[in-house]
């Protein structure tokens, strides 16, 4: 072989070397950008895996600029030693419905998809009572038609797929748009189904409805209820706030163990058992995902988180609960002003070990697939 021959060759693997010293370097390097160009070239709905089950993240991010997302994403990522599937953007409405394009930009542009929860709350704060100026009626009677439009057109031009769900855990007292501020077991509208959950069903049905109309169908919708409802009354069951499975496509619950020092210390099994039941009754079809799950150090006692997560990836990959094809761990610090209700995943060395054990079964997912 002649010297013309080899040089450009030599060249070449002298500029690869230069670049990325191994082929795991460079795996590392290219893969974010690999799925950013899938994303970008297939904009469809999120389909439950064969095997497993896709894990992802909120990653503490209270109200923070945009372009620290992908440093967040990536101290989480580093945390647990592999890719997530999705990343939860929280979109407040204190200046009105305004999708969070930059929130966006950078969840996509760190390797994973965006998952954005739409909070319809002019404040950014819980268990204030009924929401003033985004009310459930407001989005049923077509009053914020435009503002939908303009959202759902922004999620368009995204070109890449997205998860959103509308308005969490209505089941609970905590939001504004709760069943119980919104009319409760009043029966106005329906003899079958109460207000509360009426005006909730009809608020999400026309969103998505009013979404459809823009084209943007790279949108995956989640029905998202809490497992511990609040009040526990005849009137607040989750089959009343169910859309229906023609606006749907996944539902779920979010699992939370211990959330204050002074809580009842529940395992994981026994708080998701029930509510998976009544959750899987809902629709025979949908998908399920445990779309929030956390919990605190246990007072006392070093080793309880890591027991807590110990339970819980244990319940989640042996076949208990085989609807399940995904979750997302709330990685938050504290929001008291004590700091000791801190549900991020180094807490403590054994809450760490323990989670980076269990989020290292090859059952749990860093990479979603659309179809």
């Amino acid at each position: 072989m002649s010297h013309n021959d080899t040089g450009p060759a030599q060249t070449r693997v002298s500029f690869w070397h230069v670049l990325c010293k191994s082929g795991e370097e460079f795996a590392m390097l290219i893969t974010p950008i690999l799925i950013t160009l899938i994303q970008f070239a297939s904009a469809a709905k999120l389909v439950p895996p064969d095997h497993g089950l896709y894990q992802g993240v909120f990653p503490d991010l209270p109200e923070v600029p945009a372009p620290i997302w992908r440093k967040k994403i990536s101290e989480y990522e580093s945390l647990i030693g592999k890719k997530v599937a999705f990343a939860t953007i929280l979109n407040d409405f204190p200046d009105g419905p305004v999708f969070p394009k930059a929130a966006v930009r950078e969840v996509i542009q760190s390797g994973t998809v965006p998952f954005i929860r739409i909070l319809p709350r002019s404040e950014r704060v819980q268990g204030e009572g009924p929401e003033k100026k985004f009310q459930l009626e407001l989005f049923a009677n077509g009053t914020f038609d435009q503002e939908i439009r303009s959202w759902c057109a922004a999620a368009k031009s995204v070109r890449s797929p997205i998860l959103v769900g509308f308005a969490q855990e209505p089941n609970g007292d905590w939001y504004g748009w709760g069943g119980f501020w919104n009319g409760g077991g009043l029966h106005t509208y329906s003899p079958e189904i109460p207000d509360g959950p009426y005006n909730y069903r009809q608020a999400y049905r026309r969103f998505v409805q009013v979404c459809r109309t823009t084209g943007a169908d790279n949108i995956t919708w989640f029905f998202h209820l809490d497992s511990q409802r609040k009040p526990s009354e005849s009137w607040n069951k989750m089959a009343y706030y169910y859309p229906g499975d023609d606006v749907i496509d996944w539902i779920g619950l979010s699992v939370y163990g211990a959330q204050y020092p002074s809580d009842y210390w529940g395992g994981f099994v026994e708080t998701l058992e029930p509510a998976y039941q009544e959750m899987a009754a809902i629709s025979a079809i949908k998908p399920m995902a445990v779309l929030e799950m956390g919990v605190i150090e246990k007072p006392g006692d070093p080793n309880g988180k890591a027991d807590w997560f110990r339970e819980a990836f244990s319940a989640l990959t042996d076949g208990r609960f085989p609807r399940i094809k995904g979750l997302t761990y709330w990685h938050e610090s504290s929001w008291l002003p004590e700091g000791d209700n801190n549900f991020r995943i180094d807490s403590s060395p054994e809450a760490l070990k323990a989670f980076r054990e269990g989020i290292g079964n090859p059952q749990l997912l860093g990479r979603a697939a659309f179809r």
